[in-house]
């Protein structure tokens, strides 16, 4: 359904200059102006962080386009069931939060002519102070790394398959700071079109794995190497309860 389509992408792609490319011909008259009174709302409302933003930069820092980043394009694991939730503290909030119905879902990548800059609509719109700056020459590497998944197109026809892809995004600043983030295709070349084009970004090694200042970092920063551990860990329980049941059962038979 169309109502249940975040509008967030296609608005930032028209400010980007990319050419809005939902489909709404197919589409209840209804579910189309709804969905269409969101659009047209949030554009007035990006145009709003737009300006605000501005007034955040450095003196002659110039933006040179934005990623949108949400839960149905980027990670769920920070912005959605108990982590997602948020509690307006403006009347832009508020507003906001009611015609999109959406709270900490929606994030933005902004890149400059000297860093990145990256936001949770929300907070940002409730308090333009609240967003996180990592200055290209600060980064010495970046994880971009590609994944492929996939699924049977039909149940009755398994051969038939489903491909899917994503990029992990992944660095460390020189001052510590951590950014984690899962990107689809889409985002993932406008990522790698920006290492070519953005002078400040072109130093910046390119790498398939996590790169941290020591041990402990990378154990406690890096979100791939705990989940694993977390499989291993789980793992390692089931075949411990397995041999202590085997081992009464052999025991006592």
């Amino acid at each position: 359904m169309i109502s249940e389509i975040n509008p967030y992408v296609a608005v930032i792609d028209q400010m980007n200059g990319f050419p809005d490319q939902t489909d709404l011909t197919q589409v209840d008259e209804s579910l189309r102006i709804a969905y269409q009174t969101r659009e047209a709302s949030l554009y007035l409302t990006m145009q709003q962080v737009l300006t605000k933003l501005k007034d955040q930069l450095r003196p002659e820092e110039m933006i040179i386009n934005l990623m949108p980043i949400t839960n149905e394009n980027g990670s769920q694991v920070a912005t959605n069931g108990y982590m997602g939730m948020y509690a307006a503290k403006s009347t832009a909030g508020e507003n906001y939060i009611k015609t999109q119905k959406n709270l900490r879902g929606n994030r933005l990548l902004v890149f400059t002519d000297q860093r990145i800059i990256f936001l949770i609509l929300v907070e940002f719109i409730d308090d333009p102070s609240q967003f996180f700056s990592y200055d290209y020459d600060k980064i010495k590497a970046i994880k971009l790394k590609e994944h492929r998944a996939s699924e049977p197109a039909e149940l009755a026809k398994p051969w038939k398959r489903k491909h899917y892809k994503w990029f992990t995004l992944d660095f460390q600043t020189e001052d510590l700071q951590v950014f984690t983030e899962t990107l689809d295709v889409k985002n993932a070349k406008l990522f790698k079109r920006n290492l070519l084009t953005i002078p400040g970004m072109k130093a910046i090694e390119i790498s398939r794995y996590v790169r941290r200042k020591n041990v402990f970092q990378f154990i406690f920063s890096n979100t791939n190497f705990m989940i694993k551990f977390i499989q291993i860990f789980w793992i390692l329980v089931v075949l411990g309860g397995l041999i202590t049941v085997l081992h009464m059962y052999l025991t006592y038979r």
